[in-house]
């Protein structure tokens, strides 16, 4: 894979961040920190320290995961990224009248923007099944954590 990450790298990285997120959540019934990223050979990957078991503070965990992509990045390992964390607030911060969302900070070298995914579960008393609504992203300028050292 080329060094160049373009904007349609970034929207496929979100997705895929996005789409095993909610996969852990629906799995596990919870979300711990990950990252995901771009490798040298082009495929994205997800590395996840902790399992939904962990006992550590989840702050913990997602600092030792910037830690370990800025070592990735440094040893060319990895493109670009995106840090994945959930996070709940008020609708001005999440908007859509929604009150958790996923916090995806994307970064490439020369790009870096955190992007809320707003969602919420509904349950159908019925039927007992649950379904995911998703809320309109809302995206953010960021400060780089991991290519800054880079």
């Amino acid at each position: 894979m080329t060094d160049a990450i373009t904007d349609d790298h970034m929207a496929t990285l979100l997705e895929a961040a996005r789409n095993f997120a909610f996969a852990q959540m629906a799995h596990d019934g919870r979300l711990v920190p990950f990252a995901a990223f771009i490798g040298k050979e082009g495929p994205i990957d997800c590395l996840r320290l902790e399992d939904e078991t962990t006992q550590a503070p989840l702050a913990d965990i997602y600092q030792r995961t910037v830690t370990l992509m800025r070592e990735a990045v440094g040893n060319g390992e990895a493109l670009a990224c995106a840090l994945v964390a959930a996070i709940e607030g008020g609708e001005d911060v999440i908007g859509s009248g929604m009150r958790h969302a996923l916090s995806v900070h994307l970064e490439a070298p020369g790009y870096c923007r955190e992007v809320l995914v707003p969602y919420r579960v509904t349950h159908d008393e019925a039927s007992g099944e649950g379904s995911l609504v998703l809320g309109t992203l809302v995206p953010h300028p960021s400060v780089q954590l991991v290519f800054a050292a880079a």
